[in-house]
């Protein structure tokens, strides 16, 4: 696979160097005040490369106002902004920045008729990893312009804006602990738990492997997400992306790939 179309969440700046070196070209960072669920977020200043940005969380009228001025000011260093909240592209489009847009929307990137909605006013968009591999390689077809694919990492299974981990070690005066591992009763899943002052996320304890996806076409990116990987499996992670052979150590499903998703409504999931 070339790598050119790997799109490479930076959980470890330090890293970026040997990443590099094994081929790495396009790093996504979590951009410091403006993301939930990564335990290492990075300020404009700490972004040295041509490289994608991304904000995840819900932006209020304060912070809109905060990151136009870091857009204003840096957009020669921000190829492209990977993003949730709809005011961010409001914001690209004021200040004409030639920059990529790539729409995320964890769980909405469901169907290629809303994709090609969201496609007349973005780059990109990246599809739901709630649906099946029949329905992606669908959407990848009938898309107007090339979609973003998740290909491997942790996926998001949901956001608070609440301090859910502070809130409740407060009110059972437990010692705060971040990055917890929970389970969920109803579900039968376990699922770890990353705070900061932004909000919770919880994340799918298992990684998610797409790797059969990587053979698609009229794809932009494919995003990883090596959250809480070490650098010795993310340098092999990256070989295996490579050879297309999975090979990792560790937990992992290929989620809804081969499964429908149970709270999803009968009918045509793609009409």
């Amino acid at each position: 696979m070339m790598l050119n179309k790997i799109l490479y969440t930076i959980t470890d700046i330090n890293l970026i160097s040997k990443l590099k070196k094994v081929g790495i070209e396009n790093f996504l960072f979590p951009l410091k005040d403006f993301c939930v669920g990564f335990n290492n977020t990075y300020s404009i200043d700490e972004i040295k490369d041509f490289s994608f940005i991304l904000i995840n969380r819900i932006l209020d009228n304060e912070s809109l106002d905060r990151l136009e001025i870091i857009l204003k000011n840096n957009s020669n260093k921000i190829k492209g902004i990977v993003y949730d909240d709809f005011g961010v592209l409001y914001l690209i489009k004021k200040l004409h920045l030639n920059i990529i847009t790539i729409n995320y929307q964890n769980h909405f990137g469901t169907n290629y008729k809303s994709i090609n909605e969201h496609l007349k006013n973005n780059d990109s968009v990246v599809v739901s990893t709630d649906i099946t591999k029949e329905e992606i390689d669908l959407i990848c077809q009938k898309s107007i312009k090339p979609v973003t694919l998740f290909l491997f990492g942790l996926v998001q299974a949901m956001y608070s804006r609440r301090m859910l981990l502070s809130n409740f070690y407060s009110e059972f005066n437990i010692p705060y602990k971040n990055d917890v591992e929970i389970f969920e009763k109803i579900s039968n899943n376990n699922f770890i738990m990353v705070e900061n002052e932004y909000g919770t996320v919880g994340y799918q304890k298992k990684y998610y492997n797409g790797f059969e996806l990587i053979d698609n076409e009229n794809v932009l990116y494919f995003i990883v997400n090596p959250l809480f990987l070490d650098e010795k499996n993310q340098i092999k992670l990256i070989d295996n992306i490579k050879n297309k052979k999975f090979d990792l150590n560790i937990s992992y499903d290929t989620g809804f790939l081969h499964k429908e998703t149970i709270y999803k409504l009968k009918g045509d999931s793609n009409e």
